[in-house]
C-alpha cells in the first residue's frame, strides 16, 4: 500500500533517519544523505517520505531496458519531499520540491528531481530559469518553481542524454507546444548510425542536436575556437542566450562531459565601478559565474571562470555549446552583436562611446506586456512599442551608460528582426536614444520621431532573481 512518513529536520543528523525509514541501499546510500547535509542541510525543515511511487522516467526505462535484465530490479520508486517550516498541514507555500528515489543496480538512484533554488543555490544572489512542476502526496496537490534534474543511469543514459532530457522537460512545463518526453524517448530518438542506443557509452554532439531536432527545436551548434576573437564570440553568444532565458548544452571536452546552463550569477560591482572603455562593451564581462544543471551533482552548481576545489571544471573549459533554438529564430547572437556594435560604433544614435550593452532575445508578447506595466518608460515611446508590429520574437539590445547599469536602467534600445536574414543592412524595427525614436511600420516604413526619454527600468522578463 501507498504510504507516507513525516520526519522531521532538527539537525543535520536527522537526514541520517532516512537510511532507516527506506531501509535499502538500492535506493538510498551514505552518500545520497552527506549530500543533501551538504546542499540543503538546514534549510529543509521536514521531510516527507512517500513510498511504492511509480515514476513516469523510471517506468519508460524499466519497460526498455530493466525489465529485460536477468536480474530482477523492483519498478517502485520512493519519492522525498522537502519543506521549508514545520506548519501541520504542509502549506504548499513552504514546499520546496521533491526528488524521486529510483531503484539502482549502480548506487545512484538519484531520479527526477524539481527542487526549489532557494534550498540548494549557492550565491547571494543569482538569475535562473525555471518552470512549474506539479506534484502531489496522497491526493494533496503542490506546485514548485524549479528546473528539471536527475542524475544518469550510466547504462541506459549518460550525462549528454540527462542534459537533454532536463531542457526539454523544462520547456514542456514551461511551453504548452512542447511535449513532455521521458527519458526512454531521449534515448530512443538518439541516432543509430555511429552506435548502438542502449548500453550508451555517451552521445556526440551531432547525436545530441538530432535529439533537440526530434523534439521540435532547430538547434545552433557553437565552437569556441582557439583564437582570442573567437573565443570572444563564443561567450558573448552564450550569456546572450541565457539572458534570452534559453538553456543550452554546453560540452567540456578535457572532462568528457556535458552539463546544462541555466542561468547566471550576481553582477561583479567592483568590475562596474572601475569600468574604463572608448567603445562599447557587453555586459557579460562583469558576469563572473553561470548557474549549470549537472547530472553529478544536485542542481544549480556555481560554474566559475577557473575550477575550484569544489567542481573540477570551469567557463574556460566549455568547448561547445548547442542552443535549443524555436522555429523562427533565424539570426544568430554574433550577428546581432556585430551589427549593434556597428550601429552604435558608426554613430547611428547618440549615445556615449563606452556604453554597456546587454543583448538578449525575448518574445514580442512579453516585451509589450512588460513595456505596458513599466511606469518608468516615456509614455509616447511606450505607445510606439506597443503599436510597432513584430515578430513572434525579438532581439532586444539594452544600451546603458556605466551610471545606468549600476541602476538596472538603460536610456536606448535597439529592437531587431530575429527573423532577419545574416546580411540583411537593415534587420531594425525600432532603435531609440535618449533624444529621438526610429521604427518601422509595414505601410510606411522608417518612421522618426523626436521625443525626450530618460532612463527607465531594464527589462527583467527572461531569467528570475533568486536571493538567499
Amino acid at each position: 500500500m501507498i504510504d507516507s512518513e513525516i520526519l522531521e529536520i532538527n539537525s543535520l543528523d536527522d537526514y541520517d533517519q532516512l537510511l532507516r525509514i527506506i531501509g535499502n541501499e538500492t535506493y538510498i546510500t551514505n552518500t545520497l544523505v552527506d549530500e543533501l547535509k551538504e546542499r540543503i542541510g538546514l534549510k529543509c525543515k521536514r521531510v516527507v517520505v512517500e513510498s511504492l511511487y511509480r515514476d513516469y522516467d523510471f517506468s519508460s526505462i524499466y519497460s526498455s531496458f530493466y525489465s529485460k535484465k536477468h536480474k530482477f530490479l523492483p519498478k517502485e520508486c520512493y519519492r522525498i519531499h522537502f519543506f521549508t517550516d514545520r506548519d501541520v498541514d504542509l502549506s504548499e507555500k513552504h514546499y520546496g520540491g521533491f526528488m524521486v528515489l529510483r531503484p539502482s543496480a549502480i548506487g545512484d538512484s538519484r531520479g527526477r528531481s524539481h527542487l526549489k533554488p532557494e534550498l540548494l543555490v549557492e550565491a547571494q544572489k543569482s538569475f535562473i530559469m525555471w518552470a512549474t512542476s506539479k506534484s502531489h502526496i496522497l491526493g494533496e496537490k503542490y506546485e514548485v518553481e524549479a528546473f528539471p534534474w536527475m542524475a544518469q543511469e550510466t547504462d541506459i543514459s549518460r550525462c549528454a542524454h540527462s542534459a537533454a532530457w532536463s531542457i526539454i522537460r523544462y520547456f514542456s512545463e514551461k511551453y504548452s507546444h512542447y511535449k513532455k518526453r521521458s527519458i526512454n524517448d531521449i534515448v530512443e530518438m538518439t541516432p543509430l548510425y555511429l552506435n548502438r542506443k542502449t548500453p550508451s557509452e555517451g552521445l556526440t554532439l551531432v547525436q545530441l542536436s538530432d535529439i533537440f531536432a526530434a523534439a521540435g527545436f532547430h538547434p545552433l551548434i557553437l565552437s569556441k575556437g582557439k583564437t582570442p576573437e573567437s573565443e570572444e564570440k563564443f561567450y558573448a553568444s552564450i550569456f546572450a542566450y541565457i539572458e534570452s532565458g534559453i538553456p543550452i548544452v554546453a560540452a567540456l571536452p578535457k572532462q568528457e562531459h556535458a552539463i546544462s546552463i541555466i542561468g547566471h550569477g550576481e553582477i561583479n560591482q567592483q568590475k562596474v565601478d572601475n569600468y574604463k572603455a572608448t567603445s562599447p562593451t557587453l555586459s557579460y564581462h562583469f558576469i563572473d559565474s553561470l548557474i549549470a544543471i549537472d547530472d553529478n551533482f544536485l542542481p544549480y552548481r556555481i560554474v566559475e571562470k577557473t575550477a575550484s576545489a569544489t567542481i573540477k571544471y570551469g567557463i574556460e573549459d566549455i568547448g561547445y555549446a548547442l542552443i535549443p533554438l524555436y522555429e523562427k529564430m533565424f539570426l544568430p547572437a554574433d550577428i546581432v552583436i556585430k551589427h549593434a556594435k556597428y550601429f552604435l560604433e558608426t554613430k547611428q544614435i547618440d549615445v556615449p562611446d563606452d556604453v554597456i550593452i546587454r543583448p538578449y532575445i525575448t518574445s514580442s508578447r512579453s516585451l509589450k506586456c512588460r513595456t505596458k506595466e513599466n511606469a518608468t518608460i516615456n509614455n509616447d515611446l511606450k505607445e510606439i512599442i506597443l503599436k510597432t508590429p513584430m515578430p513572434q520574437f525579438v532581439w532586444c539590445v539594452d544600451i546603458s551608460t556605466v551610471e545606468e547599469y549600476k541602476q538596472h536602467k538603460n536610456s536606448a534600445r535597439l529592437i531587431i528582426d530575429v527573423t532577419a536574414a545574416t546580411d540583411e543592412i537593415h534587420p531594425w524595427i525600432l532603435t531609440h536614444d535618449s533624444k529621438s525614436v526610429f521604427y518601422y511600420t509595414l505601410g510606411e516604413g522608417f518612421i522618426q520621431e523626436d521625443l525626450v526619454i530618460a532612463p527607465y527600468d531594464m527589462y527583467k522578463n527572461n531569467l528570475t532573481e533568486v536571493n538567499l
